[in-house]
């Protein structure tokens, strides 16, 4: 079931589908492809928006989360399936509360990698936050 033992929201579940739709993009490092996952797969529209912004912004989510990672890592060397897990956590950032998103995929983390990976999540999409924070105020 989950880490909480109880069902799946609505959109929790539709979270889980966008990993794991972006997760074997990341898998296979292809490239995003609407046109494909529309036609093999059933989404709705907030998933279409989400996936169709991870394939426009693709290099810019990756550019953000590379300032946070250590010296010694790089974005490639991240497991794709964490690296999905950020992908669609940066783009529900831009236009959704913090503190639900970073709790939703920290939660997916969790369900999907039953290491300790959620905390390494956590951080980097904590400071992806700040960043889209300074980039707010400045458009104010």
């Amino acid at each position: 079931m989950n880490n909480k033992d109880k069902p799946y929201t609505k959109r929790r579940t539709q979270r889980m589908k966008n990993v794991e739709i972006i997760y074997k993009y990341e898998l296979f490092d292809e490239i995003v492809d609407i046109d494909n996952i529309f036609s093999v797969e059933n989404i709705n529209n907030d998933q279409l928006k989400l996936l169709t912004a991870v394939q426009k912004n693709y290099a810019s989510f990756i550019s953000t989360a590379k300032l946070f990672l250590d010296e010694d890592w790089t974005w490639r060397r991240m497991p794709p399936l964490t690296r999905a897990i950020i992908l669609c956590a940066s783009v529900e950032l831009w236009t959704l509360d913090k503190r639900i998103v970073i709790n939703e995929y920290v939660d997916i983390t969790k369900d999907f990698i039953p290491d300790e990976t959620y905390r390494f999540v956590n951080k980097i999409l904590d400071k992806i936050e700040n960043v889209y924070d300074k980039i707010r105020i400045k458009k104010s």
